[in-house]
């Protein structure tokens, strides 16, 4: 049986020229044979599971339908739930999130590049609850952190986008709300309530410290451009 390892996204090319297969399924790579892992186990972990995780107990799946702009407070940045487990058990949500959506947006119905986006809900207590995970496309997730997709010049690719998925809905007036609520938002720290993914079975890291999300968010938009 293949062995899977944790290859961390800037290894793959290692990887790959030790003889390391991708499974576009699992989305992780593996070693087809006893002598490629063995030469693996000198620089990567075994993944222990590879199994997608589909069910969430506690879930809210009616929760957070449609395409609309959603900013994350200041004091969540990089603390969401892809910072907060392991990066294979991300790999294995991700998964199984768009498995379940049958490979389609759970916004618009597209197929093609899909990623999996957190839906949360802010109580007045100061706690974020994540109440649900979903299948989204590019665009549909490019709309929703509008604010990133600004400082990356998409702002007429959401625009249109907007206009397919929500027709007759004026875009300019809905962000403008969008970011009167982060305004609001951004005044309190918030605490983070993961139990959705706790009762999965998943072990919680610590995110991000908040010192550094700063630092953070700038290497992330340097390094994809």
């Amino acid at each position: 049986m293949p062995i899977p390892f944790h290859v961390p996204f800037a290894d793959k090319a290692a990887a790959k020229a030790m003889g390391a297969r991708w499974n576009p399924t699992l989305k992780v790579w593996v070693a087809p044979d006893p002598e490629v892992a063995a030469a693996m186990r000198l620089q990567w972990r075994v993944v222990q599971e590879v199994e997608p995780i589909t069910d969430l107990p506690g879930e809210d799946r009616a929760f957070g339908s449609g395409l609309f702009v959603d900013l994350i407070p200041r004091s969540c940045w990089f603390t969401n739930v892809r910072y907060c487990v392991a990066p294979e058990d991300w790999t294995r949500l991700s998964v199984g999130i768009r498995q379940r959506a049958g490979n389609r947006c759970e916004i618009c119905g597209d197929g093609g590049v899909l990623e999996a986006h957190e839906r949360w809900d802010y109580r007045p207590d100061g706690t974020q609850i994540l109440k649900r995970l979903v299948s989204v496309c590019r665009p549909c997730h490019q709309v929703t952190h509008f604010g990133l997709s600004q400082l990356r010049g998409l702002e007429d690719e959401c625009a249109k986008h907007w206009a397919r998925v929500n027709p007759g809905v004026d875009f300019d007036a809905h962000v403008e709300q969008a970011f009167a609520i982060w305004d609001s938002r951004n005044r309190r720290d918030w605490v983070l309530d993961l139990s959705i993914i706790g009762n999965a079975g998943l072990h919680i890291v610590k995110p991000v410290a908040a010192s550094e999300r700063r630092a953070v968010a700038e290497r992330t938009l340097r390094d994809s451009g």
